[in-house]
């Protein structure tokens, strides 16, 4: 018995490293005490954008002054030197240049595609090989700009297959409008979609921009920003078929507009979840009442709003000097939330209905002052190991900003993933006792077939569950403390993971 209980607490060790750690936490073995900051010659760095890729570095893309900058980081937020320059690349593409958006081609040897704004009103969009280098053989001589004497791009991401989609907005001599536009993955507009490779979204009455954008897994693009006049502006999220179609079956005739009692109401970052609902956030302005609150909202797959989330299917929260600038969706559906308040990094967990979720942080959130000036989150990520990575920028007293990543401490879904293994599973809670949560992977009808073995391979447990629920809960285990083996069958694969029962 007492090597059975040695066994378990090496074993729990090893999987749960600083177990003692509370949700919120600042995870204390990244960079210095769980914050890594970057400089360069002095100038302003600024992180707009954070991707994570497989092998759990951290790329980020922003600016060093004047210039884009493109970094990264090992996974214990030390710089990789073997990346660029020193662990970073700075590329003077015209102007007053600088990256917005960063993603990993996850099909196309990792290589790294980088879009942002250069000479005040063009956008650009360029591609780096692993080390950093950038790739000759994408757009033109490795670099696209797109000459649009108005243009300002707010978000991208990479479609499976290798084309990126960037939204912004667009001047024109009447009006401001919202303008979407794709690249096939030789960084060449994509001809096929929309007109000539670009979709615009226009009001009579009201400017238009598109600030985020996200990708169902049927490929439809799902967008949202704000719509704006002189007097107010609304939030608004649209639909588009794969073409670049408006998709009509979503909202009223593929748009949702709304006012959420404010003044000013726009979305700053959005995501679509398995089931095609969609979480957005944002900033909510009341002038008369002097109020600037941060809110959460969510939309039924059809593009309607649902009354199941918040009250009336949005939930404000009450910060003092708040921004909003990305979120993430946990594998639960949790939300995580980061952005700005107070100057400090802000990272906020809700539960998925958007209830605060008070178990993490000081009252559902953390507010991280790095040297004492003006601190913004600008992106979020999670590593295999379930933590949670921020990045955007730290302010000095003296306004000079650096780079900033910085590493949480989840406690959620502490689960046993064989990393490296394709058919892995998620499994939580660690230890379990009566009940096990397993993290489904992809999405299907169909049902899963669950074995447990002991340590000596003899099958304990065998159920067969219909997949309802990102989630699958597999109770009234009723086995001795020890270490288990699953066996996962699920959509003609087989997937593993390692489980303790501890009661």
């Amino acid at each position: 018995m007492k090597a059975i209980i040695l066994l378990l607490s090496v074993f729990l060790f090893i999987c749960l490293g600083c177990f003692s750690q509370d949700p919120g936490d600042l995870f204390t073995s990244y960079g210095s005490d769980g914050i890594s900051t970057f400089d360069y010659l002095g100038f302003d760095q600024v992180a707009y954008d954070m991707k994570i890729q497989e092998d759990d570095k951290v790329v980020i893309a922003g600016k060093s002054g004047s210039n884009t900058l493109i970094a990264r980081f090992h996974p214990n937020g030390n710089l990789d030197q073997t990346f660029g320059e020193l662990g970073k690349v700075i590329i003077d593409v015209g102007g007053n240049d600088y990256a917005t958006c960063v993603d990993i081609h996850e099909f196309n040897e990792h290589r790294i595609v980088v879009c942002g704004n250069c000479n005040d009103d063009d956008v650009f969009i360029l591609q780096l090989l692993q080390d950093g280098t950038i790739d000759n053989a994408f757009g033109v001589d490795g670099v696209n700009i797109i000459f649009t004497g108005m243009m300002l791009l707010e978000d991208a991401l990479i479609q499976d297959g290798g084309k990126t989609i960037m939204v912004g907005m667009n001047q024109t001599v009447a009006y401001q409008e919202g303008v979407i536009y794709r690249f096939d993955a030789t960084g060449i507009p994509d001809e096929s979609f929309g007109d000539a490779g670009s979709v615009r979204f226009h009001h009579d009455d009201y400017d238009v921009a598109f600030l985020t954008v996200d990708i169902q897994d049927d490929g439809k693009i799902v967008a949202g920003g704000g719509i704006f006049n002189d007097d107010e502006m609304n939030a608004f999220v649209n639909r588009y078929n794969t073409d670049g179609s408006t998709d009509n079956t979503f909202g009223d005739q593929g748009s949702y507009i709304f006012d959420l009692s404010g003044d000013l109401n726009f979305i700053s970052a959005l995501k679509v979840y398995p089931d095609n609902k969609v979480v957005f956030g944002g900033d909510v302005y009341n002038i008369a009442a002097t109020t600037h609150d941060i809110y959460l909202s969510r939309l039924t797959p059809d593009g309607n709003i649902d009354y199941s989330f918040g009250a009336n299917g949005h939930v404000t929260y009450d910060f003092s000097d708040d921004e909003l600038y990305d979120i993430y969706l946990r594998e639960n559906m949790k939300i995580l939330v980061c952005g700005s308040v107070d100057d400090d990094l802000f990272l906020m967990r809700t539960m998925e209905n958007g209830s605060p979720d008070y178990n993490f942080g000081e009252g559902a959130f953390v507010l991280t002052d790095v040297f004492g000036g003006n601190d913004e989150a600008r992106s979020i990520g999670v590593q295999s190991d379930l933590n949670i990575v921020i990045a955007g920028s730290a302010g000095h007293p003296g306004d000079d900003k650096d780079v900033v990543t910085a590493k949480y401490y989840s406690g959620l879904h502490v689960g046993i993933k064989d990393i490296g293994k394709e058919n892995a599973l998620i499994v939580y809670p660690v230890p379990a006792s009566e009940s096990i949560n397993i993290v489904i992977p992809g999405k299907s009808n169909n049902s899963c077939l669950v074995e447990l073995y002991s340590s000596n391979s003899q099958k304990v447990h065998s159920v067969e569950e219909a997949i309802n629920d990102p989630v699958l809960e597999i109770s009234d285990l009723n086995l001795p403390d020890g270490i288990y083996y699953l066996k996962a069958y699920y959509n003609g694969n087989i997937f593993t993971s390692k489980i303790v029962i501890m009661r």
